[in-house]
């Protein structure tokens, strides 16, 4: 492992020009090295991804995309292109103007069954003393902290061996992760703002600077704080870490929670200025492309066809199977009922006007699916249901707003504490700190929220079940969750069942008995009459957990640890919520600005 404490290389050292590099990172998890052939398939993959590349659109192989339109369009990257890019840094190394690593995930730290090439990192661009830097990862690997060790790495390994003494790190003005790692984590300045045009596109532009001694002064050490919590789960006997840490997640929150109800918060109003599109307007378009979208939506078709189609949405930080995959999964599985899940996009922390996206995709594709099932007379009934948990069960209303076309081919949202109206939680975390993006947008009043509850909350056409916890440590005021409309019933477990204190935030709708009772109920168009305390409060976990109790507390373990770990290695993202876009408000003003253009580095 290279040193963290950095002093200025005479120059670019002779052996890195002219010699394969490998360099260990700071937590020992990655290490970066110079291309391998090995790694050239899965960069050619990565660089062909979407996500990954949503923010360098204008990125283009060194002999362009040939006459094959498609692959233009899609912007596909072969492994001879890769080839060619690698060939390309080579020579510029060579002669000292370039020094590009590829980042190693290696199996040895991770569930990985063997090392693995997860992005490319380093500078491009070294000019003189001043070297331009940047990353580009696997977006399964996202959020995880693997990006700001790559980052950190490659710093240190510049003032040490590449002779550099500035460096200066570029990205689109919309890239909000990006720019909160810059201003928040690392508390970079933004030095200036430039509308260009590479490869013939036009974005705005976000410049950084720092140089070595505010390296050595400040910014090293704010990445080293930030590398404390991922080093502690690092460490030690994971299945024991599993078993710890819902109860320090607990403890974390009880903390968190006294302190809120210790203090004064005040959420701000809904902005007056801002004004929303008519509830029958069309919905926009799609901005994430389709394949993206499909690969995001899972499916599992049933042979009772009686039943509708469910769709399943987790909330922030929470991966889909992982969280329906133990309870119900299975029991839609054991029942033969059709249902499909839908994983939002980074894990439900990235900007949320985005994440509906896929919510507006699922429905459309599984009304679709529905629908040429009744006309082979295979089925009667093609609205579907949708069961989501926290976020999950707020989004759907979101996408209902303003996608108005999917109105009709939804029956009944089905939504485990939902934060329909916000949560104080999410105040109190951002007056302290920088938040995750997903995160300033549940803050009471955000912007987000109040575009999504304007002019009514719900529309007659649908359905609506909020199935609540009176323990909810995370939704808070706790009618933070309710919507108060005819169509809608509010019920918290707390109602039938008083002392059910372990059905809170996850347990609610995930693994307690009453929630289960509760939401077969709702997907059964029956009343709560039907509903008596003995039958709801009779047994503890739902009949789909047939696990251990050892396997179960496994699962609820992971399940906060994974929530903890997701939120903290994303504080510091951004320090204010992402503007409403103009899709979902009807007072933008888009204004022409000149371009300056200029050639790709």
């Amino acid at each position: 492992m290279i040193s963290s404490n950095s002093s200025t290389a005479t120059g670019f050292d002779e052996t890195v020009k002219t010699s394969d590099v490998t360099v260990q990172s700071y937590l020992g998890r990655l290490i970066l090295r110079t291309h391998h052939e090995d790694d050239t398939a899965s960069l050619a993959s990565i660089y062909s991804d979407p996500i990954s590349r949503r923010y360098l659109t204008f990125l283009q192989p060194p002999n362009g995309w040939g006459n094959d339109e498609e692959r233009k369009e899609k912007k596909q990257w072969t492994e001879q292109d890769f080839a060619d890019r690698v060939k390309v840094q080579n020579e510029k190394r060579v002669n000292g103007k370039s020094c590009v690593f590829n980042i190693i995930l290696l199996s040895s730290t991770s569930n990985e069954k063997n090392d693995r090439c997860i992005g490319t990192t380093g500078f491009v661009t070294i000019d003189g003393d001043t070297g331009y830097l940047g990353i580009i990862t696997d977006k399964n690997t996202m959020r995880m902290g693997y990006a700001t060790e790559a980052l950190y790495t490659s710093i240190v390994f510049a003032f040490e061996k590449l002779g550099i003494n500035n460096i200066i790190m570029q990205t689109d003005e919309k890239n909000q992760e990006m720019r909160g790692w810059c201003e928040n984590t690392a508390e970079l300045k933004l030095h200036s703002k430039n509308l260009m045009e590479i490869n013939g596109h036009t974005f705005t532009e976000c410049e950084y600077k720092f140089n070595i001694d505010e390296w050595n002064n400040s910014i090293k050490n704010k990445l080293e704080t930030n590398f404390t919590y991922i080093a502690y789960k690092c460490k030690g006997d994971r299945d024991h870490v599993k078993m710890l840490s819902y109860i320090e997640f607990l403890y974390v929150f009880s903390f968190v929670c006294t302190l809120i109800f210790s203090l004064n918060v005040f959420a701000s109003d809904c902005d007056p200025s801002i004004t929303y599109p008519p509830l029958n307007r069309p919905g926009p378009s799609y901005t994430v492309p389709r394949s993206n979208l499909s690969n995001y939506l899972k499916c599992y078709k049933g042979e009772n066809h009686r039943k509708r189609w469910i769709l399943f949405v987790p909330g922030s930080t929470e991966e889909v199977k992982e969280l329906y995959s133990w309870n119900w999964m299975r029991i839609m599985d054991k029942k033969r009922w059709s249902y499909c899940t839908v994983q939002l996009p980074e894990k439900g922390l990235g900007d949320l006007q985005v994440a509906a996206e896929y919510i507006v995709f699922a429905i459309r594709k599984m009304y679709k699916k529905t629908t040429r099932e009744k006309e082979k007379g295979i089925r009667n009934k093609t609205k579907i249901n949708i069961i989501g948990h926290s976020l999950g069960g707020t989004l759907p209303r979101f996408a209902f707003r303003f996608w108005p076309d999917i109105r009709l081919m939804v029956n009944h949202l089905i939504a485990f504490g939902p934060t329909n109206h916000g949560t104080i939680m999410a105040d109190k975390a951002c007056s302290l700190l920088h938040c995750p993006i997903a995160v300033t947008q549940q803050r009471i009043n955000s912007s987000f929220l109040c575009a999504l509850n304007s002019y009514q909350e719900t529309f007659s056409s649908i359905k609506y079940t909020n199935i609540l916890s009176k323990f909810d440590e995370i939704v808070r005021p706790l009618n933070g969750s309710e919507i108060n409309e005819k169509n809608v019933t509010n019920i918290y477990i707390q109602d039938l069942c008083p002392f059910r204190v372990f059905a809170e935030h996850l347990g609610a709708g995930i693994y307690d008995y009453c929630g289960y009772i509760l939401t077969m109920n709702a997907l059964r168009s029956r009343s709560l009459n039907n509903i008596s305390a003995e039958k709801c409060c009779s047994k503890t976990l739902m009949p789909g957990i047939n696990i251990s109790k050892t396997e179960f507390l496994s699962k609820v373990a992971y399940s906060a640890e994974e929530h903890a770990r997701h939120l903290l290695i994303n504080f510091g993202e951004v320090n204010e919520e992402p503007e409403l876009r103009c899709p979902f408000r009807t007072d933008c003003i888009i204004g022409r600005r000149k371009v300056k253009r200029t050639k790709l580095r």
